[in-house]
């Protein structure tokens, strides 16, 4: 069998293997596995497997980092503390909390990565909503979709924008000019859109007598106020990392291991907790930059590099929604942390100094899986973490929300990011 076409039927069968998690196979597990299999038959050598790997140490120690603050914002009461905090500025006003928790999301996704709001901040949602007797589904599908239109915010927002942007140096500034209009955009479309659509369920009040004292949400107050001093200087440290060009990995990784540290030795959180910080994602990346490697060697992205460069060639707009429109499309096919190594191998393919591609493919890649839950792997674990928690949701009610949305976020953010390279 020619290397290609090795090369595409593991991929296929892998992709497939993550998504339907046959006998509870993790996606870790399973990419790990085709990533094995390219390398004994010989779809990639093993030091081009390692050089792959290798090469994206900058992502693989950012999502060790974020692991580790999230594992301890979740424990110290962070997620807890900002549900509450913003219920209770609701003052009784369901809309007011609808709003309030979907700005809470901006922050948390900008901050602290969009899994973090799609995961930890549902689960409190949740819990809040059950509190005060109101319906929980508005307030969960926010949570799932601003955690994606959030996401293009900053190059830490989303593991995947630090993933596509690479060792390469993207400055702040001017990732933040050609992305931020329309971070803000899809932002105020999706809040807008679905406060719209759920206007009458939001209609009405809520108990603020059955809500919590702030302080019961925090077991450990010099625990939460570490972390929160901590999380401040890692803010701080991002901005930095990114104006100046250097990898993002290094503030997050030493804010990570120093909250950790201070937990551990504290005591206010036991070393057992952090096994519970989905680290099967480390294996996960690892397996699929294997396997894009060896796609690599068949020529199939320098295919796709060809076709993206002859889009590119037509201008700043042809190549943005060609770029966002095939990272997306792909996003919702195969997930879109796998489509983003995919083109990002095209975009290496393609050569530096072409920003409509790049931050097309930013766009599809981050805000694309919103059309549907296979869209990203947070999607289908909130889809999963509401079931169990006995929330009625199925997957084509978020689809049926995505129809609406996601068309107007990739339009309009396309038509911004042209704007902003067209200047």
């Amino acid at each position: 069998m020619p290397r290609d076409a090795i090369a595409i039927c593991l991929f296929a069968v892998t992709i497939a293997a993550v998504l339907i998690r046959p006998c509870g196979l993790s996606e870790g597990a399973a990419a790990s596995l085709g990533a094995l299999l390219a390398v004994a038959c010989g779809a990639v050598s093993a030091a081009q497997a390692w050089q792959a790997v290798a090469a994206q140490w900058n992502v693989l120690l950012f999502f060790v980092g974020l692991l580790l603050v999230c594992r301890v914002a979740e424990d110290a009461g962070i997620f807890q503390w900002t549900a509450l905090a913003a219920a209770r500025r609701a003052r009784g006003s369901c809309t007011r909390l609808f709003l309030n928790l979907c700005l809470a999301g901006v922050l948390l996704t900008t901050l602290l990565s969009n899994d973090a709001t799609a995961l930890l901040l549902t689960t409190t949602v949740l819990a809040l909503t059950q509190a005060v007797e109101v319906p929980p589904l508005p307030f969960a599908l926010a949570c799932a979709f601003i955690a994606n239109s959030a996401s293009l915010t900053l190059p830490v927002s989303n593991p995947l924008n630090v993933l596509v942007l690479g060792t390469d140096g993207v400055r702040l500034h001017s990732y933040l000019l050609a992305t931020l209009p329309a971070s803000l955009l899809s932002i105020a479309v999706t809040i807008g859109l679905l406060w719209f659509g759920f206007r009458r369920r939001l209609a009405g009040g809520f108990d603020t007598q059955k809500l919590p004292a702030l302080s019961q949400t925090v077991t450990d107050r010099a625990g939460f106020r570490v972390t929160l001093c901590g999380l401040a200087a890692l803010a701080v440290a991002y901005l930095v990392a990114s104006h100046m060009g250097w990898p993002v990995s290094v503030p997050v990784l030493v804010a990570g291991a120093a909250l950790a540290a201070v937990a551990l030795i504290a005591g206010w959180m036991p070393a057992r907790g952090f096994t519970r910080a989905p680290w099967e994602i480390l294996p996960f990346v690892a397996g699929l930059l294997v396997l894009v490697r060896a796609l690599e060697r068949g020529g199939l992205t320098a295919q796709l590099a060809s076709a993206l460069l002859t889009l590119d060639r037509h201008g700043p707009l042809a190549g943005v929604v060609g770029a966002t429109a095939i990272s997306a499309a792909g996003a919702n096919l195969i997930n879109n942390l796998p489509m983003g190594a995919v083109m990002l191998s095209a975009l290496h393919a393609a050569g530096p100094g072409h920003p409509a591609l790049l931050y097309g493919t930013l766009l599809g890649s981050d805000i694309g899986p919103n059309l549907t839950v296979l869209g990203s792997l947070s999607s289908l674990l909130w889809l999963l973490l509401l079931r169990r928690r006995g929330v009625a949701v199925r997957a084509r009610d978020f689809a049926r929300w995505g129809l609406v949305l996601t068309p107007v976020l990739l339009l309009s953010g396309s038509l911004a990011i042209a704007l902003s390279l067209g200047h």
